[in-house]
């Protein structure tokens, strides 16, 4: 029982771990044009 559990576990932060990278790669990439935005404007 505690295997299954920690199995799943190990699974739901597999795949937690691709979203929160996926989501902080797209925050990434937008902070990093309003950046590059604001440099073009100053």
């Amino acid at each position: 029982f505690k295997d299954q559990y920690y199995e799943r576990w190990l699974r739901w932060g597999i795949t937690n771990y691709r979203k929160v990278l996926g989501i902080v790669s797209v925050i990434f990439l937008v902070s990093f044009c309003l950046v590059s935005l604001l440099l073009d404007i100053g």
